[in-house]
């Protein structure tokens, strides 16, 4: 063989080996993402399950307030309304439990 075809085989040589580390280096990098992306993901779990607790107790306390307070009408109202449900919800429960 001649010596082009040599230098030929040894560039393709050298492109492949190439590759092979840029595709080794990609699939870290992938890899790293794919842990950071399910870091994210507990973090966005707990900080929704935080939000829902933080929404859970405004509830009570606006509740809670309404009748400490029992000034104003509407608060006191929408107080009674969800105690309400909670009754008939609890009552729902308590007849999935009797059968």
């Amino acid at each position: 063989m001649d010596d082009s075809l040599f230098s030929k085989l040894d560039l393709l040589e050298q492109k492949i080996r190439e590759l092979v580390e840029q595709n080794f280096e990609l699939s870290q990098k992938i890899s790293n993402f794919e842990k950071s992306l399910i870091e994210k993901e507990k973090l966005i779990n707990q900080l929704n399950k935080k939000n829902n607790e933080l929404k859970t107790d405004y509830n009570k306390l606006k509740i809670g307030k309404a009748f400490a307070s029992g000034s104003n009408k509407e608060e006191t109202d929408e107080a009674k309304k969800t105690i309400e449900k909670l009754i008939k919800e609890i009552n729902l429960c308590i007849a999935e439990l009797d059968e």
